[in-house]
């Protein structure tokens, strides 16, 4: 985003390229027949919400609602995508609970911030 904005919205190499990746987790993560998958970490989700409203700003017509929707499919997956719920639910990376029932933080430093 930046790139693209310091060039005076001419040099579209780098939003492309980070549309395409985008595209990629919303075609690939997800709920069955997608792969139910989460990264623990919140700047996947920030980056996506960021992008997807940047896209909406730029191209219009809710084009970036997915990029929107796959960062909250990322956040709710912390707690439902666990392999195993006995062993795959930690407070270290805020999965032991939905997101909206977290009402403290609690974890890593980093991610419960």
């Amino acid at each position: 985003i930046n790139h693209y904005l310091m060039t005076g919205r001419k040099d579209a190499r780098l939003y492309n390229a980070a549309k395409k990746l985008a595209d990629c987790w919303y075609n690939n993560v997800g709920p069955a027949p997608k792969k139910p998958w989460y990264d623990g970490h919140q700047q996947m989700e920030q980056g996506l919400v960021r992008f997807g409203r940047f896209v909406n700003d730029m191209e219009g017509g809710g084009k970036g609602d997915k990029y929107i929707q796959t960062a909250k499919y990322l956040l709710d997956a912390r707690y439902t995508a666990a392999v195993n719920p006995e062993r795959d639910r930690f407070e270290y990376d805020q999965s032991h609970l939905p997101v909206q029932q977290q009402y403290e933080a609690v974890g890593h430093a980093v991610r419960a911030a």
